[in-house]
């Protein structure tokens, strides 16, 4: 609780502590209901975390033996090894029961790091009333369907959210980066690299908000920041050699998984789609996808790399094949490369900062296979099913704008806020935290979404950058309807 505390103003702490632990139990409680009456859920990908962590109960070969030549995509080298290494421990605390636990421990992360962004809400300058929408938009959204799902998206999810919003915090209290708390934070990554590879590579986003923290340190404490700032990245650094070398051992090759393999090579299937150019080489991958390709889906890059494999290739050369092949095309094709990460940003986007009504259909439709009631196309299709289509229309639609709004004015915002800076001249503001720290959040997210982009991205990959966006868009939001209060006070006084 000290933490939590520590960041909310002194005179009114008391009661945002008791507002954030009425508007958490209800999220809770919510998360909750839908577990009750859809259970753990699972997607196709769950089925490789869970093969895995029988590999890890059952037998000890896994330990010194990849067994490349058993499979395309070796189960212990194509993922990496923490969410299996936690589903073996669930298994061991109850064989019955193992994913409800697991289920409820996300939700219970979740709730937290829910709780760290309320006060985050509340130091970045929104009102009570603006951070617990906030909260609600950010736990009864995309991360409602996350947490009931045997996925990594949650974990990591909350990992990263605990992590920028540290950082974040002490930045707007100008606090230094100690040791502990660095080294506490490069833990956490450490844990997020272990449940997604792609955490070593994001990490870098992170010099951000470290340069933000160093930059509003106490001057005299500055090299104290700098220190943590380096010290962040050693955990990280350690975990990534360590579990490098162990795959080294087992397979004589140096990498953390072999997921690379289908990543960057449905990337460039993306943009042979308008591009043929991508694939006109004379390697046995150019080759192979030229006699494959037609509709440009997943289930041709799987075939693309199955008669790579049945031609003598293992993941790991599969993996470096398709990174090598990708990298070629940004140098070769750019702005091939270019459309297809533009391409990737979709309209979803711009829904996702507020869907409580989706997010319950759409964790329905996963769990079941079956929606709860139509999408919104087939609301649309069917308004004259009767009332309570038109009031679920309605509803969805109101979804839908509220949330466009709040991306637009997260976009627009942090811009609109440089620009009358420099227009005015007015470093101080610029420099100062309640306008930086919004401003590295801003860049965080942008870059979070094109780091994926140019690869493969989907909705559910925006988990850990989405609270974010739903505050400084509410800034936005929150600066306007101050302004106008004020416009009117003022012709009314007049």
């Amino acid at each position: 609780m000290s933490f939590f505390t520590d960041y909310l103003p002194t005179r009114d702490a008391s009661r945002q502590m008791v507002l954030m632990a009425a508007v958490l139990a209800a999220v809770f409680m919510a998360k909750l209901v839908a577990l009750i009456v859809w259970g753990p859920g699972m997607q196709p990908d769950s089925g490789g975390y869970i093969a895995y962590a029988a590999r890890l109960m059952n037998d000890r070969q896994w330990m010194t033996d990849a067994e490349l030549e058993s499979a395309m995509m070796p189960v212990t080298v194509f993922r990496v090894i923490g969410y299996p290494a936690l589903i073996a421990v669930m298994q061991l605390l109850s064989a019955q029961f193992w994913d409800w636990f697991l289920i409820l421990l996300q939700m219970t992360l979740s709730i937290i790091t829910l709780g760290v962004c309320f006060v985050l809400a509340i130091r970045l300058g929104l009102g009570k009333g603006f951070a617990v929408f906030a909260v609600l938009a950010s736990g009864l959204s995309l991360s409602f369907t996350l947490d009931q799902f045997i996925l990594t998206d949650s974990l990591f999810a909350s990992l990263f959210i605990l992590v920028i919003s540290t950082l974040a915090l002490g930045a707007l209290a100008c606090r230094p980066l100690g040791l502990g708390e660095a080294l506490a934070l490069g833990v956490l990554l450490s844990l997020a690299l272990l449940l997604r590879e792609g955490a070593g590579i994001l990490s870098v986003l992170f010099l951000l908000l470290l340069g933000c923290r160093i930059f509003l340190s106490p001057q005299g404490q500055r090299l104290k920041s700098c220190i943590g700032a380096v010290s962040v990245f050693v955990p990280l650094f350690l975990t990534s050699q360590i579990y490098q070398g162990w795959n080294e051992n087992r397979t004589g090759d140096r990498f953390i998984t072999t997921g690379g393999q289908t990543v960057y090579l449905q990337g460039l299937v993306d943009a042979a789609r308008r591009d043929t150019l991508i694939f006109s080489g004379d390697t046995d991958m150019d080759l192979a996808a030229r006699d494959i390709l037609a509709d440009y889906s997943f289930a041709e890059v799987l075939q693309i790399l199955s008669r790579l494999y049945d031609e003598g290739y293992q993941a790991p050369a599969l993996a470096a094949m398709s990174r090598g092949k990708y990298m070629q095309a940004w140098v070769e094709r750019p702005s091939s490369m270019l459309r297809m990460t533009v391409g990737h940003m979709r309209e979803s986007l711009a829904f996702m900062t507020f869907q409580p009504l989706a997010a319950i259909r759409d964790t329905g439709f996963w769990a079941t296979g079956e929606r709860p009631w139509p999408d919104y196309s087939g609301l649309k299709r069917n308004l004259s099913d009767g009332t309570g289509t038109i009031i679920l229309f309605g509803f969805e639609s109101l979804e839908r704008v509220t949330g466009i709004l709040l991306t637009l004015s997260f976009l627009l915002t942090p811009a609109v806020w440089l620009v009358r800076a420099f227009r005015r001249r007015d470093w101080n503001t610029l420099l100062s935290g309640p306008v930086l720290v919004p401003v590295a959040l801003w860049l965080f997210y942008l870059g979070f979404m094109i780091a994926h982009a140019m690869v493969h991205l989907e909705t559910r990959y925006m988990a850990p950058v989405l609270p974010f966006s739903i505050m400084i868009g509410l800034l936005g939001i929150q600066g306007i309807y101050i302004a106008v209060r004020q416009r009117i006070r003022g012709r009314n006084a007049s």
